[in-house]
């Protein structure tokens, strides 16, 4: 058998305690526990205070405010600019509507026409977005392209390309 070690003893002798006493007071744990509930009440109430006088503000602020909707008998205050306010914005919305969902132009001598935006969706997520010009610059395989099958401002830019070797190095 192994033989057991003197060495290991509980602290404190007879009567006195098994801890370290010096490390902390009670008595200090409980002045704190207590001053955190008195601050913690003192705050409560003058929360509650400051909040019974804007209230008490409020009242006044609103007492002295005109009325903005409606009076007693529904009308709107004066100068009355439409009859019917609701049902103006009800149109004003489906006529909105109906003009994103038609067909028409915009500028006949351009050719340029406006499509429903569902139908614009579509076509953008089938064709992608246009490239622009200076996209098309940096793109080496842009300009190989046949011109049926680019969209037209690869066109354009593969016509300006072109042109400019064409000028600059004589006859191609």
């Amino acid at each position: 058998m192994a033989e057991i070690s003197r060495d290991f003893e509980p602290q404190g002798g007879i009567g006195e305690p098994g801890y370290e006493t010096i490390d902390l007071k009670l008595s200090r744990v409980w002045i704190a526990g207590i001053l955190l509930i008195l601050v913690s009440i003192g705050t409560f109430g003058l929360t509650a205070w400051m909040m019974r006088q804007y209230r008490g503000d409020e009242r006044e602020i609103e007492s002295q405010r005109p009325p903005l909707f409606a009076d007693d008998r529904g009308l709107y205050p004066e100068p009355r600019l439409q009859e019917n306010p609701s049902a103006d914005l009800i149109a004003m919305r489906k006529a909105d509507r109906a003009e994103l969902a038609a067909y028409g132009w915009v500028d006949r001598k351009a050719g340029l026409v406006k499509i429903p935006i569902e139908r614009a969706m579509e076509i953008l997520a089938r064709k992608g977005l246009p490239l622009n010009e200076k996209e098309v610059s940096t793109k080496t395989d842009a300009t190989k392209m046949k011109p049926e099958s680019a969209s037209p401002t690869v066109k354009k830019a593969a016509d300006t390309n072109q042109k400019s070797t064409t000028t600059q190095g004589g006859e191609r």
